[in-house]
């Protein structure tokens, strides 16, 4: 970081914010980068410029400070964030800091002391605004109900912040090391994170399916069902081969995630530590609305990996076609138009999902209204930018996947670009037009080998459905044996569904109007 820190500025009031950059401009303690009104621009603006701090405003239009610092926290966790506001309630204030603010000021606080807390913040060490300190006792829990009762030097350090003493002078009135005044922060922040934490909800969570690590690390959280310090498990969504995924609710930021875990065996082994690590980084920056979006990843104290995604509520193609065994061409074509787009998305990023299939595309509302949602990257290639092919970290799973929507070329463990998603979704359409899952067959190994060998057989003689030709082509062609012969792009295979589409309106009207 540069010797003057860089400063982004977030404040919807544009009175304050002028008044807030010429003062900081005219004591000469940083280096203004920009000015922004709302959330949104917040995290973008910080994504492009990387300032080494964010003043951030609470209460702005869209997405307020606290889910902004969230968000600028995940992507770009050296950047420190100083929340700037009104609020002193405790509420609030656990908010910013559960949501990784490096330090919180009042807009009543002088200038100078905005200035130290930029200073401060840059050595890494934690500013408090000194009304804040009463709320830390309070929260602390210094009486005899909570059971907690802070420390000496606790209360000490406590004092001198109410009195605005800075970090540096505080260790020399104390006569300890400035890093025991910074460990004495963090340890006072833990205690005011924890305090807040609401009653659980549930303490009883109902495991599904018997797998003995599920049981054994359900039965190992605290009574509280608290993971990771700050999230609350509500439950079991799933779980398959190689982890399970929770229903959770992040403590401070009062929202609700699906909390994705791996089983011990791959937590152990770095090279797909390496990989979930990998695939975090890059799927969490994609923003797409078909897109499932990751919030978080990071290992608990008891180094458990773990990914924090979105969680929606919605049923998933495979239960519909379970229910309803085939879906009408314009439907399925509407819900794959909005899967090649959020493909589309994470393609040119150069992340390929590698296990598209029914159950991880959610369908949220109804007809006609139906939102998709992809879900699960969990074996997602990365794909270099300057060639198609594998790395030593992404070997390890290209052999993963579900044998009824796997490419020819993921059967035989090559190289995979974004044409083996094309492939994986030609299938879930056939099986949705017929209601036939392509290549069935009793044993897995069978299945990957008619992948491979095997030409489907036309759809219109396996159902003679609705559907058009034009149609048919297009699927059919999505599910060309060598890559080449399919489309080249999910864009292309979106204008093709959109041209059969079409064709489809024009059938049923002319069939309404005989």
């Amino acid at each position: 970081m540069s010797q003057t820190p860089s400063v982004l500025l977030v404040e919807d009031n544009a009175l304050i914010m002028a008044g807030l950059s010429f003062s900081l401009e005219r004591l000469q303690c940083c280096r203004i980068l920009g000015e922004v009104a709302d959330g949104e621009t917040a995290v973008r603006e910080s994504e492009r410029l990387h300032p080494d701090v964010v003043l951030m405003d609470v209460g702005l239009p869209g997405i307020d400070g606290i889910e902004a610092t969230w968000r600028i926290k995940q992507s770009l966790p050296r950047t420190r964030v100083i929340m700037f506001t009104s609020y002193t309630t405790p509420k609030d204030v656990t908010a910013a800091l559960g949501a990784g603010a490096d330090g919180y000021c009042l807009k009543d606080t002088p200038i100078e002391h905005i200035a130290l807390a930029i200073s401060t913040v840059m050595r890494g060490e934690i500013w408090l605004e000194p009304n804040i300190a009463d709320v830390i006792v309070h929260l602390g829990g210094i009486d005899e109900e909570n059971g907690v009762e802070l420390s000496k030097t606790e209360l000490q350090i406590l004092e001198l912040i109410k009195a605005r003493v800075e970090n540096g002078q505080i260790a020399k009135q104390l006569n300890i090391s400035p890093e025991k005044v910074a460990n004495v922060m963090q340890r006072l922040i833990h205690h005011f994170m924890v305090k807040s934490e609401p009653e659980p909800i549930n303490t009883e969570i109902e495991v599904p399916e018997p797998h003995e690590w599920l049981m054994t690390f359900v039965e190992n959280l605290k009574n509280d069902n608290i993971f990771a310090a700050r999230y609350l498990i509500e439950g079991v969504i799933g779980s398959g081969s190689t982890g399970a995924v929770f229903k959770a609710r992040h403590l401070y930021m009062d929202r609700s995630v699906a909390l994705k875990l791996l089983r011990p065996e791959f937590s152990e082994d770095r090279l797909i530590m390496r990989k979930f690590q990998i695939e975090a980084t890059a799927i969490g920056k994609l923003k797409h609305p078909n897109i499932v979006g990751i919030y978080d990843f990071g290992m608990s104290q008891h180094g458990e990996p773990y990914l924090a995604m979105e969680y929606v509520e919605g049923i998933d193609l495979d239960e519909i076609l379970e229910k309803e065994g085939r879906l009408s061409p314009t439907r399925i074509i509407d819900i794959c138009i909005q899967v090649t787009s959020g493909l589309a998305e994470a393609h040119s990023k150069g992340i390929i999902h590698c296990d598209l299939k029914p159950s991880n595309i959610l369908i949220l509302g109804t007809e006609p209204q139906e939102l998709v949602k992809i879900v699960d990257f969990g074996l997602a290639e990365i794909v270099p930018r300057d060639r198609k092919g594998n790395s030593d970290v992404t070997a390890k799973f290209l052999i993963c996947g579900t044998p009824n929507y796997m490419s020819p070329e993921q059967c035989f463990n090559k190289p995979l670009d974004a044409l083996s998603d094309i492939y994986s979704l030609g299938c879930i359409l056939y099986e949705s037009l017929t209601g036939i899952k392509i290549f069935d067959s009793e044993s897995p190994g069978e299945t990957l080998s008619r992948q491979c060998q095997l030409v489907p057989p036309p759809m219109s003689t396996t159902y003679s459905g609705s559907f058009t030709p034009k149609l048919e082509a297009c699927v059919m062609k999505m599910l060309a044996k060598e890559p080449v012969h399919r489309p080249q792009s999910m864009g292309e295979v979106a204008e093709l569904l959109r041209s059969a589409r079409e064709e489809q309106h024009k059938d049923i009207t002319t069939e309404i109007s005989q």
